[in-house]
């Protein structure tokens, strides 16, 4: 945490996530649209990585509530 910020969040007062820190799930983030869902081909297309590792990254934002999985594919948690 920042200084004088509690536990799990930065000094603005956003969430910190684990799983978003590395550079992998920066770039999955980036191609995830708040709007629309993506499919896992175009999100691996977009971030230029293999749809394996791409599925194993959105698994992990979706556990921490940073990504959503619909029927029609994945999209950005939005922000509370």
């Amino acid at each position: 945490a920042a200084a004088g910020a509690p536990a799990g969040t930065s000094a603005g007062g956003g969430r910190r996530y684990a799983a978003a820190a590395s550079p992998d799930a920066v770039r999955v983030l980036d191609a995830l649209s708040v709007r629309s869902p993506r499919s896992l081909g175009e999100v691996a297309k977009r971030c230029g990585m293999a749809a394996t590792a791409v599925m194993s990254v959105l698994g992990a934002l979706e556990a921490e509530g940073v990504a959503v999985r619909h029927s029609e594919g994945w999209r950005r948690a939005r922000a509370t």
